[in-house]
């Protein structure tokens, strides 16, 4: 599914290029060919500038998962050892409370 989500982010780059470039460059010089020539450089500019930044967000993305994956896991063992301390003290309680009714 991403890789699909990523062609068409690259598509959309690449077609934003081309048009900012042949407009630039048509209106500039006033010759098609040249425009089109300039427009298909923008076409690659953008395309590899939008894979750069999808790869940054995508990378950006997987670290805030991995985060909270970890944050979670943490969440999960602090409630284990709350849980254990807590049945430890219950059982400390019992004890004390069994010595003290035999003295």
């Amino acid at each position: 599914m991403v890789n699909d989500d990523a062609k068409f982010f690259f598509c959309l780059c690449g077609f934003i290029g081309f048009t900012i470039f042949l407009a630039a460059s048509y209106l500039n010089q006033k010759d098609l060919i040249i425009a089109v020539l300039y427009g298909s450089c923008g076409c690659l500019i953008f395309s590899i500038l939008g894979r750069f930044l999808l790869g940054m967000l995508l990378k950006g993305n997987m670290e805030i998962e991995k985060v909270a994956t970890s944050k979670q896991q943490n969440t999960t063992a602090s409630d284990h050892t709350s849980k254990s301390r807590k049945a430890i003290g219950e059982a400390v309680t019992k004890v004390s409370h069994k010595i003290d009714s035999k003295t």
